[in-house]
């Protein structure tokens, strides 16, 4: 957005202030159709492909080369390709997906996360987060770092592997960028610099939440964009 902000600000403002039930359709590039939903609340965001009634958690770079347009699309009418009911739907879907996450701590779909990047490579905030866990790994391997850090790290890289929090892996990116660049073992007057944040990372986005109601701190979830596209 940062692009038409700049150069068409004019536009940009008025299409900022447009009320939310301000809809339209687009048509879809390729496949069935269906919506994109990007939630948002104090702890978490994510985005969400939903088609034929089935939700897929997407990270940010898969939303983008969907929700990507020329300037020369013109919309949909719902009237002519859609009942106007079915983005609600969509998006009323998405948003029991993203409460169940919140409240579980586990993905909540049903298909794998989609992970893309540019070129089809990671981003590079992922390849940081791994390669920091990987070096943590090898830190209690040899005695440096306590070993009850062992089933937390393996949890984080399973909740990268998920990517089910987009924060996580750009969190976990400065805590390895925070700390000295040095070779050799690992000085002690780092393990207190990474012990605490690790288990803070942990109690976050991996610890398991009674699903009464919503985690202690944790906002409802708004709806930031949603988009429906016509087959």
């Amino acid at each position: 957005m940062r692009k038409p902000s700049e150069l068409r600000p004019d536009d940009y403002r008025r299409i900022k202030e447009l009320p939310p039930k301000c809809r339209v359709l687009r048509k879809a590039a390729k496949g069935n159709g269906g919506t994109v939903v990007h939630l948002r609340s104090s702890r978490k965001s994510g985005f969400y492909s939903v088609e034929g009634g089935k939700v897929r958690p997407i990270d940010f770079l898969a939303a983008s080369a969907l929700l990507e347009a020329p300037e020369t699309e013109k919309p949909l009418a719902f009237s002519k390709y859609a009942d106007a009911s079915s983005h609600y739907r969509d998006v009323a879907l998405a948003l029991e997906a993203f409460r169940r996450e919140a409240e579980t701590g586990d993905a909540a779909a049903d298909e794998p996360p989609v992970r893309i990047g540019i070129g089809g490579q990671a981003s590079q905030a992922l390849k940081a987060a791994n390669k920091f866990l990987g070096n943590v790994s090898l830190w209690i391997a040899h005695g440096a770092l306590p070993p009850g850090l062992r089933p937390l790290c393996s949890e984080l890289s399973a909740a990268l592997a998920a990517g089910t929090y987009a924060q996580l892996e750009f969190a976990l990116r400065d805590l390895a960028a925070s700390l000295p660049k040095r070779k050799g073992p690992l000085p002690a007057s780092a393990v207190a610099a990474i012990e605490a944040p690790l288990r803070a990372l942990h109690a976050t986005y991996c610890a398991s939440r009674a699903p009464a109601s919503l985690p202690e701190g944790e906002s409802d979830p708004v709806v930031v964009l949603s988009e429906t596209f016509a087959p």
